[in-house]
């Protein structure tokens, strides 16, 4: 194993692959239909079995059946997926559950068969007993509603473990269908077919599967990243642009190419029902990693076109580059503003802020996306005007440069239908750009926190009025077009369809055969025919109208005859269904059915437009118009000849039309009434419509401001934390770096996190309070009306008993219904055997969504345990609320059952709540906005005082005097204040006494070098006399030759002594530089090729620069090149040829001279005393040499260090600046 090293960058190549792998492999296949079909049968059959056992159990049954069972066996027969229904000579007797709304007298034929009861799809199953004994159970299939709407829900049972909503149920009398799409018994028979309603399969993409195909397009995106930057440094920034925008375009295509064949995009961020601008952008997904790739294209250049971006051209060349530039920012403000537009309008996405409950994850996905854009933004516009300040043309042209492209971008506009919008973002660029020519250098590098706050400032207001704007224009929209549909008196789609209806109702035996006979007397055979209309024939068309079913003879036979007379007035040429208007100016459609049998029926439809809002509307409102007159919080009123017909909503409207709002020339203009706006629409027949809204008040764009501020605050927060520099890094320490580096953001983030965990305390007891309260006010009216209601009934029946007169079930429905309506209460009254008798919303039970059995837990309890009152917890589809379940009795004998559904307690407890905790949070991220502001002004305040004491003590010199702080206030600051000044005083009394000495030692030590230089031509010179002086003293014979020698050797040592002088003096007192203009390109040409003419020395030089002015002394510098070269030809040993080095290349406005030699190295040891004066390494020299080159240098405002490795050679550095022009 020693030799398998696993490192990421050897396995970061393996990361796609294994992605791409795990994508295919966990790629959820289309669920066929005969799968399907096979899983649905496997459930049935398991219920079967489990309905089977239950029924085998004699003991259970009997219990059942003779009304001994206690709470305990319902309670676990109810969590049962079936309901069981136990009936005795054809009459329920017992039953577990209620959602069921079952046809009286069911005889089935088969154990096991399919029901379409109103509300959707069951399994039948039936076992006969003895002595007329009968159990069915009732296994739902899919429910059914019609209309669905977000309550009631066309979905399969939870049972079955999957939501197809796009699957249909096909009883088996239907032909043509493929045996593996049965559904089958367990004896094999068909039950019914399953069929897709648009394809042959199935599919449900999760979450995982998604995240998974972000994550490999996350992947892909890195390595062509990588490939980018390779190109870059090999062929610069044109060729990588290049390969960036080739590398998307192939991906797009590919992501179209793949997704008809990929159920991955399926999903509905892929769907352009969701949202789609054009071909180009035909789903949310297109424009979300569109606006990644641009955010990515443009960080990229931005890093890199600073560098590449010539700026010495002729002037006309510059302003054409500018002009360019500034038209860039422009066109791209104007992008961002119409993605924003499309997002707003051109989708079916909320991104109204101010209210967050209205929000989901496309909301927020779209939100990112103008998050990416607008950062991609700011990154172009400091790239232009990085370029803008290098070209240095006067602001005059930038000026009129801006304001040219503001002209053609208003002209541009106005081929628009929504110019304003345009117009806006070039008159936003404007100023923006101005704000950033003058306040923003690099934001991005050098982190100014006030100037990142402005930016950001700048396009949240940009933004929030893109987006006010925007939801002002799709909000009349959206009114002209309910304007429009309230309007309409012909509802020509009905009225072609109901043709077929007729038709279908006609042809019905049942029905017919029912009109015919004599039962039809019988209230339950009423009920019957009803439920059977409405089910069969009539649901397709309760989205819009309230149908009204007349017999004639029956009920209120003047219902009847009104409709009659009402038909056959109408001048409607429509034959089947007429369009009617009564005296009164109201519309509606009346059918006359079976008019040649015994009881002929008239139905009515009546629009919904004309009903007040309550529950059924609000459970029921699925078709359009009356979603988004809830959604948008539209009032409406509907007039005719000057009289209100109709209204809803909010605001109050006048019974008769008001002069005010007159007006003349237009069909549709649009009226502020004080805090209302008023779109009024006119149409034919001295019809108009009013559609209201409230007006936007003054806090909301505070609100949206404040919201989308809070958004891109924490955008770049991320960003910056991630980001840094432009690289991701794993390390998640580093994340929190800028926070642990500076003591300003502890304090910013701390304040921060202080002020977010106190908002979101309050906030959450705050909302339970309110919510609590709420619901106990609510909670305490509903039992007063409850208790009204129950009290006058009570007194009703005392009432009866006193007079004798016998009691009657329509006695207590008559006043049930006065005292009802007196207290606005909903009320059921169920008989003593559980059946409903009277309801005050009869389309809930009509339509199946409530069945006509009371509960059976509340009236087992009820009737066997003696409880006078019990509360329940009940659900229409998704929505639970309480019932309150009363006995009614009469002398102690039980009359009934009186139900109080509070549904309009939920209704008005959660509008309420909502609107409760989206007015909290606008309060709250407007205060959070305040927080950060005042978090940063408080931190600044903090550190203010103590970023002024570091730059004092950065200013500390030791060499000359220091000022001490002024500090006014006695706190914790003045203490470090005194501190401070105390410290540089010592430290002036400690720097005297250190220059001193050192002055003292140097002197020394000076004094030592010089007596030992010195010394070192004496001694030969004392020598040189006495041997003089020996030779006179013996007359020796050759004395002229000997004094000529020794006169020779004095005037030689007499040289050195002056060289060393000279050298000394040089060092103690370097002269000040002339400075002037050098060119180290020919100055260094002439060293080398001086050196070149040396025996035996190899000189290479490569002088490339072609700037290389510098402004120094031309003499020291020539010394210091001189002595460095030289150095490192004396460096080589004498068995190596000398070769030396020399280059100069440039470095962020810097000149790096390199001088590298060939010889023996310097030690370690040695190298902090390379420029100490003094100090050599050769066997001649004063040590001088370097010691007066790096103070030389350093004079010149440069740099001198080395590099060096023993037997292989030294190099010398000096960097020097650039002359400015």
């Amino acid at each position: 194993m020693n030799g398998w090293h696993f490192k990421w960058r050897n396995l970061k190549h393996l990361v796609l692959p294994i992605l791409l792998a795990l994508f295919i492999v966990f790629q959820p296949l289309p669920k066929r239909s005969a799968a399907v079909a096979k899983n649905i049968s496997k459930v049935i059959l398991d219920q079967q079995k489990a309905f089977n056992s239950i029924v085998g159990n004699s003991t259970l049954i009997d219990k059942c059946f003779n009304g001994s069972a206690d709470l305990a066996t319902l309670n676990s027969l109810q969590k049962e997926p079936f309901g069981l229904y136990f009936y005795k000579n054809d009459s329920l007797t017992f039953w577990t559950k209620n959602n069921a709304v079952l046809v009286e007298n069911v005889q089935p034929t088969k154990s096991i068969s399919l029901e379409k009861l109103q509300n959707g799809w069951y399994i039948l199953f039936k076992k006969p007993l003895i002595d007329s004994e009968v159990v069915l159970g009732l296994l739902p299939i899919k429910y059914d509603f019609n209309p669905e709407s977000d309550i009631l829900r066309n979905e399969f049972a939870p049972l079955f473990g999957f939501n197809f909503s796009d699957v249909n149920i096909i009883p088996n009398d239907r032909q043509n269908i493929s045996p593996d799409k049965a559904v089958l018994a367990e004896d094999g028979s068909t039950l019914f077919y399953i069929q897709k309603q648009d394809a042959q399969s199935t599919i449900s993409v999760n979450k995982f599967h998604l995240l998974l195909f972000l994550l490999i397009c996350f992947v892909w995106g890195l390595y062509i990243h990588a490939i980018a930057k390779y190109v870059y440094n090999r062929n610069g920034l044109a060729f990588s642009s290049v390969f960036l925008v080739l590398s998307f375009a192939l991906f797009y295509l590919i992501l179209h190419f793949l997704k008809p064949h990929f159920t991955i995009f399926q999903h509905k961020i892929f769907s352009s029902e969701l949202y789609a601008e054009a071909s180009t952008l035909p789903s949310l997904f297109n424009l979300f990693i569109l606006s990644i790739f641009i955010l990515w294209f443009v960080s990229f250049v931005h890093k890199r076109l600073v560098l590449h971006f010539p700026i010495d051209k002729p002037k006309w060349q510059k302003q054409l580059r500018q002009f360019i530039l500034i038209f860039s920012v422009f066109s791209f403000s104007a992008f961002v503003a119409h993605a924003v537009k499309t997002l707003v309008l051109d989708s079916s996405i909320s991104f109204q802020l101010f209210n967050l409950l209205s929000l989901n994850t496309f909301s927020f996905v779209g939100l990112l996306c103008v998050t990416f854009l607008l950062l991609s933004h700011f990154l172009l516009s400091s790239t232009a005007i990085k370029i803008v300040n290098g070209i240095k043309l006067p602001v005059l042209v930038f000026v009129l440069h801006c304001i040219a492209c503001l002209l053609l971008f208003v002209l541009f506009s106005s081929l628009f239908n929504t110019a304003e919008i345009y117009i806006s973002a070039a008159l936003w660029s404007t100023a923006w750009l101005f704000v950033f020519l003058f306040i923003h250098q690099d934001v991005v590098t050098q982190k100014r926190t006030a100037e990142i706050l402005i930016a950001i400032a700048l396009y949240s207001a940009f933004s929030t009025y893109l987006f006010s704007n925007l939801f002002e224009v799709r909000e009349r929209n959206l009114r002209k077009l309910v304007a429009e549909m309230l309007l309409q008196e012909h509802d020509y789609f009905t009225e072609n369809n109901f043709e077929t209806t007729y038709k279908e109702i006609e042809q019905d035996t049942t029905i017919s055969n029912a009109l015919s006979s004599s039962n039809i007397a019988n209230p339950k055979s009423i009920r019957i025919l009803k439920e059977n209309l409405f089910s069969n024939y009539l649901a397709r068309y309760l989205s819009k109208y309230n149908a009204a079913i007349y017999l004639s003879g029956f009920g209120s036979d003047s219902d009847y005859v009104q409709a009659k007379d009402k038909y056959f007035l109408s001048k409607s040429t429509f034959s089947k269904l007429k369009l009617c208007t009564d005296s009164s100016g109201y519309n509606s459609y009346i059918a006359m059915l079976f008019t040649n049998k015994k009881t002929p029926i008239a139905i009515e439809f009546k629009p919904r437009i004309y009903e007040s809002e309550n529950l059924y509307n609000r459970l029921l409102a699925d078709n359009y118009l009356a979603t988004k007159v809830s959604e948008e919080g539209f009032s409406y009123a509907i007039f005719r000849n000057n009289k209100l017909l109709a209204n809803r909503g909010d605001y109050s409207y006048p019974l008769v039309w008001p002069n005010g709002l007159d007006f003349k020339g237009t069909k549709e203009r649009f009226i502020d009434v004080g805090d209302w706006e008023h779109n009024i629409l006119k149409g034919t027949n001295d019809r108009r419509v009013i559609i209201t809204v409230k007006q936007e008040s003054l806090f909301e764009p505070i609100a949206l401001f404040s919201y989308l501020f809070t958004v891109f605050l924490l955008f770049v927060a991320i960003v910056q934390m991630l980001f840094g520099n432009y690289k991701f890094s794993f390390n998640i320490k580093s994340w929190f770096s800028p926070i642990s580096r500076s003591f300003k953001a502890r304090i910013n983030y701390a304040m921060l996190s202080i002020i977010i965990i106190s908002f979101v305390a309050i906030g959450y007891i705050t909302v339970s309070f309110f919510s609590s309260q709420n619901n106990s006010n609510m909670s305490e009216r509903a039992i007063k009306k409850e208790e009204a209601v129950i009290n006058s009934l009570n007194f009703t029946l005392n009432k009866l008993n006193k007079s004798a007169q016998p009691f009657s079930e329509e006695i207590i429905v008559n006043d049930l219904k006065r005292s009802a309506y007196a207290n606005s209460v909903d009320v059921n009254f169920f008989d003593t055997l559980g059946n409903l008798v009277y309801t005050s919303q009869p389309p809930l039970f009509e339509r199946g969504i409530v069945s006509y059995k009371m509960n059976p837990i509340a009236y087992f309890q009820l009737k066997n345990n003696d409880k006078e009152q019990l509360n329940m917890q009940e659900q229409i589809g998704t929505f639970n609320y309480q019932s309150a379940y009363y006995q009614l009795t009469n002398k102690t004998k039980l009359t009934g059952f009186v139900v109080f559904p509070d549904y309009e307690t939920k209704l008005k407890s959660s509008d309420e709540i909502d609107s409760f905790l989206i007015a909290l949070m606008n309060v709250y991220v407007f205060l959070l906005l305040l927080a950060i502001l005042i978090a940063y002004f408080i931190s600044n305040s903090v550190t203010k005082p103590l970023n002024y004491i570091a730059q004092k003590m950065q200013m500390v010199n030791l060499g000359s005097p220091n000022q001490p702080i002024i500090w006014s206030r006695d706190d914790e600051i003045g203490v470090l204040v005194k501190q401070y000044n105390r410290m540089i005083r010592e430290l002036e009394n400690s720097a005297e006494q250190l220059a001193r000495t050192e002055r003292e030692g140097a002197w020394r030590e000076m004094a030592k070098q010089i007596a030992h230089e010195i010394k070192n031509p004496l001694t030969p010179m004392k020598l040189s006399i006495q041997y003089l002086q020996k030779a006179i003293n013996e007359n020796n014979p050759r004395i002229t030759e000997l004094a000529a020698k020794v006169t020779q050797t004095l005037v030689e040592q007499i040289d050195n002594l002056s060289a060393i002088a000279t050298s000394f003096s040089t060092f103690a007192k370097m002269p000040k530089g002339e400075n002037e203009p050098v060119d180290l390109n020919n100055m260094l040409q002439g060293i080398c090729d001086l050196f070149s003419k040396e025996e035996n020395v190899i000189i290479n030089y490569n002088l490339q620069v072609e700037n290389s002015i510098v402004f120094a002394d031309r003499n020291q510098l020539l010394s210091v090149f001189n002595n460095l070269v030289k150095n490192g030809i004396q460096s080589v040993p004498e068995e190596r040829e000398p070769q030396i080095n020399v280059s100069i290349i440039e470095k962020h406005e810097m000149l790096q001279v390199e001088i590298a030699d060939n010889g023996i190295g310097i030690a370690e040891e040695n190298y902090t005393k390379v420029f100490v004066p003094n100090f050599t390494t050769k066997s001649s020299g004063t040590g001088l040499g370097l010691a007066i080159a790096l103070q030389i240098i350093e004079g010149s405002g440069g740099v001198i260090w080395f590099e060096s490795e023993v037997g292989k050679g030294t190099t010398f550095f000096v960097v020097l600046p650039k002359m400015k022009a």
